[in-house]
This record gives C-alpha cells, structure tokens and sequence, in this order.
C-alpha cells in the first residue's frame, strides 16, 4: 500500500496510534499453490507455487468461508485474491467472493482468466467484485506461448471479452483492467497489446 493511502483511512491510523487493536485495512489472499499456466517470470515460484502439480493444495471451502466472515466481522475493509497461484485453480473461490461481499468486504481478482466461469457462478462473482484485473503479457498467439507458456491465448481473450461485455450488459460498478509484467523478452509486446 502507497502511504498517500493512508489518508483515506484516518480512523484506523487514529486507532492504532490511541494503542488500540486494529484490523489490516487490506490483505491480499493466496488460495493456492497451483497454476494452470507457467509464465517465463512467475514470482509464484518464490512462494511455492507448483503450477499443475499444486492444483490439490488450496484453502478448503469451510475455512476460507469462515475467514472471509471473520474478516469482514473484525473490519478488514478489502481483499484481493491475487496470491501466488491462480486463483480460480481453487473451485471455492466463486462462493468466497460472495461471502466476502455479504460480510461488508470489498473483493478483488487478479487472474491470467483462462479458467474464469462464464456461467451463473462467474457471473454471480462480477456483480461482487469491486475490480478484475487480467495479466496478459502477451499481444499475439506466438508471444503468449512463448511469455506465458500457454496455448491459450484466445481463450484468454474471450474470458477478457465476456467480463467486459458483461459489465456494459448489466451496467456493473466492476472495473476490469488489464495488467502486463514488463521484461526484456516481451518489451516488443507493449504496443501491440496497448493496442
């Protein structure tokens, strides 16, 4: 967090300051240790993401449902399920979302997209969401394969596209962004994908 973001959040920097116990403003969730995709710059790695073969280790569904209650219940006011895997790897993510919304916290998603629900449950999770944010590094198939280590690019897009299509349907508050991790190997990608 920038500490200009401190500012909207005078009430809690008062409250620690009088020695009382505080909740973070803001945690940002692994649910996992699995990806679907291996991205030439993974910083997962350092973390412990196994990519496929960490596909079972994930934050059961009971405990991460109790967490998200107790989050919103001690007044952590935001959480972005952008840890070091994937997050949609973990099937329980679509209920947490919900859960975390329904206990006054706001919900973000970090994701490659390729395994976003286009169904009732990933629809559900768009109107909870406060923001989605897509990595894509790549701006062609060729470059996907090569960055992000995946054959899946138009897949990628179309879970882009149906989020973005979704959000001017049903006039959702979502934002969607797109984030790239810049490196020396896909600096030719920038103009492209800005594109």
């Amino acid at each position: 967090m920038d500490g200009q973001k401190l500012l909207w959040h005078l009430d809690r920097v008062n409250d620690w300051k009088r020695g009382k116990k505080i909740a973070p403003i803001h945690i940002d969730v692994g649910l996992g240790k699995g990806c679907n995709i291996h991205c030439e710059y993974c910083y997962g790695v350092t973390q412990g993401n196994l990519f496929k073969k960490g596909a079972n280790i994930y934050f059961p569904r009971k405990p991460l449902l109790r967490y998200m209650r107790d989050a919103g219940k001690v007044g952590v006011r935001s959480m972005g399920f952008i840890g070091e895997s994937e997050p949609l790897m973990n099937t329980h993510v679509y209920e947490a979302v919900a859960e975390g919304t329904r206990a006054g916290v706001d919900i973000s998603l970090g994701t490659n997209g390729i395994l976003f629900d286009t169904g009732k449950e990933g629809k559900e999770a768009l109107a909870h969401l406060i923001w989605i944010r897509f990595n894509i590094s790549a701006a062609s198939e060729e470059a996907y394969r090569r960055i992000h280590r995946s054959r899946d690019f138009k897949i990628a897009l179309e879970k882009i596209s149906f989020c973005v299509e979704q959000k001017k349907k049903r006039g959702l508050k979502l934002t969607i962004g797109l984030q790239m991790v810049l490196t020396p190997s896909n600096v030719d990608q920038v103009v492209p994908l800005a594109k």
